[in-house]
């Protein structure tokens, strides 16, 4: 499998289209449904995202 990392700082259109072919497989095709589902630990893509932002983290001063 060979991975394309986004251009963070590149063509906005280009990383539209590569996030549209990202989603668009995921919806349609069960490999890469199985491959996320692996990655995740069978959590849901929110409870993922929720379980990982409320992770205890340091808090910092702003002064």
């Amino acid at each position: 499998m060979v991975r394309f990392r986004l251009n963070r700082s590149g063509d906005r259109r280009l990383n539209s289209a590569l996030y549209m072919v990202a989603i668009t497989r995921l919806s349609h095709h069960q490999r890469s449904q199985e491959y996320m589902a692996k990655r995740l630990g069978g959590l849901a893509p929110m409870e993922y995202r929720t379980k990982t932002a409320t992770a205890e983290q340091p808090v910092t001063a702003l002064c």
